[in-house]
Parts: C-alpha cells; sequence; structure tokens
C-alpha cells in the first residue's frame, strides 16, 4: 500500500531489478555497459537507466534529499513515506544532481587508488558547491557519489568540467551533472571539447570504442597520477596526508 513506509534498501532494490530489465534490453552486460566499452565507471549507464526509471521511482539521491529536508538522518534502512517521496519529486523538479564516479579500469573498480580518487574528488566537489553529498556508496563496482544542489545547471556543468580540467586527479573523476529533468548535460554543450585519453591525448571515446590500449598502459598512468598526487600532499612531517 502507498501509505506504508518502505525503506531505502527495498527502494534500492526494486530499482535495481527494474535496471536489470532495462540492461537486458539495451543489450548492457551485468555492470551495465556495452561489452565493447572498458575503463568507464557505471556513471553513463546508470545515469542513463536512473532517466529511464525516474517515471517509476526516486533516485537514491532523491530520497536521500527527501529525508534529510525532513529533518531525519538516512541510513540503508530508514524509513521512507509516500509522503516524502511526493516532497522529493517536487523538489528535486528544482535542483541538479551531480553524480560522482571514478575511472578505473577492470571489472573490480573498487580498490585503495580508487578510494584516494574518490575522497579527492568528493573534497573538490564540495568545496565548489558548498555541498556535501546526499549520499555516498562505497560498492564493489566503485565509488558513487551523489548531490543535489540548486543553481544553473550549465554553469554547474563549467564548474566540474573545472574540476576534471584542473585538478592534478581530474583526469580520474567522472562527474556527470544532471539537469532537474534528469537529462545529462554534455561538456559540448557548455563550450568544451570531449575528453582525452590518458594515455595519448586523442578523443577518450575513440580510444575506448577500439581497446587502443591495454589495462597494464592504463594502470601504469593512474599510478603515475596518484604518486603526484601524493608528493604534493606529503605534509611537513613527511608523511601523506590521507585527508
Amino acid at each position: 500500500m502507498m501509505d506504508e513506509a518502505i525503506t531505502l534498501e527495498e527502494l534500492l532494490e526494486s530499482r535495481d531489478r527494474r535496471w536489470a530489465t532495462e540492461r537486458h534490453l539495451l543489450g548492457l552486460d551485468a555492470e551495465g555497459y556495452a561489452p565493447t566499452s572498458v575503463d568507464k565507471g557505471l556513471s553513463s549507464a546508470a545515469t542513463r537507466l536512473s532517466s529511464a526509471d525516474k517515471g517509476h521511482s526516486s533516485t537514491a539521491a532523491e530520497l536521500s534529499s527527501a529525508v534529510t529536508k525532513s529533518g531525519f538522518a538516512l541510513t540503508e534502512t530508514s524509513s521512507v513515506t509516500s509522503p516524502q517521496i511526493v516532497d522529493v519529486e517536487y523538489n528535486s523538479s528544482r535542483r541538479v544532481e551531480i553524480v560522482l564516479t571514478v575511472v578505473m579500469p577492470g571489472r573490480v573498480k573498487r580498490n585503495a587508488w580508487s578510494l584516494t580518487v574518490a575522497r579527492a574528488a568528493v573534497e573538490a566537489i564540495v568545496g565548489a558547491t558548498g555541498e556535501k553529498p546526499v549520499m555516498e556508496r562505497d560498492l564493489r563496482t566503485g565509488f558513487e557519489g551523489y548531490w543535489l544542489v540548486e543553481g544553473d545547471a550549465m554553469e554547474i556543468k563549467r564548474r566540474m568540467c573545472g574540476i576534471e580540467s584542473s585538478h592534478i586527479l581530474g583526469r580520474l573523476f567522472d562527474i556527470d551533472v544532471l539537469r532537474p529533468d534528469a537529462t545529462p548535460i554534455s561538456r559540448q554543450e557548455v563550450g568544451l571539447t570531449p575528453r582525452r585519453c590518458l594515455i595519448c591525448g586523442r578523443e577518450a571515446r575513440h580510444c575506448m570504442r577500439s581497446l587502443a590500449h591495454s589495462q597494464e598502459e592504463i594502470m601504469k598512468k593512474i599510478a603515475e597520477i596518484i604518486e603526484e598526487y601524493k608528493r604534493q600532499r606529503v605534509n611537513s612531517d613527511g608523511l601523506f596526508d590521507e585527508r
């Protein structure tokens, strides 16, 4: 019944079941992306499927916003009532969603490197928006962070692209910005060129599609980027600051 409280975990499980159907119809694999794509997190596929799913249920970020807005702390077992879901649909219609994932090759995307990158990305986005994430998910398939922020969607996209371009780890950040209607904003829409390959500098999408570089090549480059970041974060005692 609609008036009965259900948990966020139950809502997410229901959404995941719908995503499985969508993946099958779209010809995507179990992790949500086309078999010919590599080294791309769940962000793009999750964004597409989340957008398709918005007519049926609220996203994790939206549910988090509703509960927070109502003055409750959110956990995976928090109860979310139908009035809160109705409230979320109204509230989210005026907000821009930011979705963060980490660029990491391979099927298992959760490792020490990806968590270092995720922490840095969250810190950068919080600094740029003044907003903490409404939800963080530390999954085997990689870190996911969600924000709901007020403001002009195009300007927010420019700021997020600025982070990807200027931060030392920015090439490992995958920050998607969705309009209030859940459609993603491309780099081209804000006057920017497509993202470049970590290895050769060509358009990243071309190298991904053609499998131009081995996983070993990409991991070596990622290691170099992260080590440089750590060197810059070494404190006066010669120890890496994990903040």
